[in-house]
């Protein structure tokens, strides 16, 4: 009853209109704001003070989004900061929070407008700066983007927040998060570059990377911390069939310019040569030279790094065949033509013939890709042959076929006691004691 009176006095004295005596709690619908994107500002009837609204629940709709901490003034009273609620307690905004175009409630308190709405479904990636989904190495929120132009091959970092192949720039209210290794070898903890702009390499279509012409090549997309900014690489890990590691757990250098060089395993980057600075692989470009013409064809594969993907060194498949065959074969289909097929066979087989003298063969189907004479002991009748170690360039991503044979004066007539073929795709170098092994016969 007390209320209807004085809602009534309300009308009587023209202090309400209608739909206000209806529902009371528009009377604090700041409508939309106005002002910065961290310095926002509304205006709302009746308040002179902000010791007048303390408690009161007031909306609005930002005019703008803002991209850090940032303050609402009511009424040209003055600036007062605004705080979102944290598992430690309220903290200032990082970027986001407040949207263009979707309504927010802030509360005042005494001292901080209280951020009470949620106003997105989703989780911006500065908010996760200091969480630890951007300390464990995945970079967060990153694209990849690769296209050929005037024979010239752009890697582009963009953000995901796209939804598709469409490539945004970062910002900072959707920044890229890239965790590195701290520089000084000592200290253990990670450090996040928040990257808020375009950052992009062009190489220029003389710009090999040492690629062997017409074949493809894998480029690694790899961040390397310059002092605080990051800059975007280019290394091509193969040469001949010895490839170089990638190693975040050491400091590197690149090499000088811009845009590219003529050297397999050679940081290049998008700023000047930097010395003794902590990297992060972000991905790969899959993508062919060729010589005189340079980068002319779209990229057929383009690959951001995170679990499951394979780094160098690691064996992507491992395929074996045994037996007692006396030309035993195993197939693989690698997965990549830019990855290389390491291969081991062994045998064991009488050959009818004493000190005999025979040669193995190991083959790429048709292909004989290297061949060894050996003898059988004095006065034996057994030859025992082994291969281990080859590395080959197959660059194909069919079916191939790799087998071992011995032939000569015993050709392996007798009992094949035993035979083995393994072959092995792999995505990178070998430890460096077993790269670009030769044959090696035992026998």
């Amino acid at each position: 009853m007390i209320r209807r009176l004085l809602i009534a006095a309300a009308l009587f004295l023209g202090l309400l209109a209608p739909a206000q005596a209806q529902f009371a709690d528009q009377a604090s619908y700041a409508g939309t704001g106005a002002g910065t994107a961290n310095a926002q500002t509304i205006t709302l009837n009746n308040v002179g003070a902000y010791t007048q609204i303390v408690g009161v629940l007031v909306k609005y709709v930002p005019g703008a989004t803002n991209t850090g901490s940032a303050t609402i003034s009511v009424n040209g009273i003055g600036g007062i900061t605004v705080k979102k609620p944290s598992p430690g307690g309220f903290v200032n905004l990082s970027g986001g929070e407040l949207v263009t175009g979707q309504t927010v409630v802030v509360m005042y308190d005494g001292t901080n407008f209280d951020l009470l709405s949620v106003v997105s479904t989703t989780v911006g990636a500065s908010n996760l700066a200091t969480s630890a989904l951007s300390s464990i190495g995945t970079p967060t929120n990153l694209q990849i983007n690769a296209a050929v132009g005037s024979n010239q091959l752009t890697v582009t970092l963009c953000t995901t927040n796209s939804g598709s192949n469409t490539c945004n720039a970062p910002t900072a209210a959707n920044p890229v998060l890239v965790g590195f290794r701290d520089t000084t070898a000592a200290n253990g903890d990670p450090v996040i570059i928040s990257q808020q702009a375009t950052l992009a390499i062009t190489a220029l279509s003389t710009s090999s990377f040492g690629c062997v012409t017409a074949t493809t090549c894998r480029l690694w997309v790899v961040g390397i911390n310059n002092a605080g900014t990051m800059a975007l690489c280019l290394f091509n890990a193969l040469s001949g069939t010895n490839i170089a590691p990638i190693n975040e757990a050491a400091n590197q250098t690149s090499a000088s310019g811009t845009t590219g060089g003529t050297s397999a395993q050679t940081y290049y980057c998008s700023t000047s040569a930097v010395t003794s600075k902590a990297i992060r692989i972000l991905g790969y470009v899959e993508a062919t030279w060729l010589s005189g013409t340079g980068w002319s064809t779209t990229p057929s594969l383009v690959q951001i790094f995170g679990p499951g993907i394979k780094k160098p060194g690691d064996v992507v498949q491992d395929l074996v065949t045994a037996g007692t065959s006396a030309s035993p074969s195993q197939s693989i289909t690698p997965t990549s033509a830019a990855n290389l097929v390491r291969l081991s066979a062994a045998m064991n087989c009488g050959s009818g013939t004493a000190n005999n003298a025979d040669t193995v063969t190991f083959k790429r189907a048709s292909t004989t890709l290297v061949t060894e004479t050996i003898g059988g002991p004095a006065g034996s009748t057994s030859t025992t042959a082994a291969v281990t170690g080859y590395l080959d360039a197959p660059a194909t991503t069919s079916s191939t076929a790799y087998s071992i044979a011995v032939s000569g004066s015993g050709g392996c007539s007798g009992t094949v006691h035993g035979s083995m073929v393994e072959v092995q795709e792999i995505m990178s170098s070998l430890e460096s004691a077993n790269d670009n092994v030769s044959l090696r016969m035992v026998g």
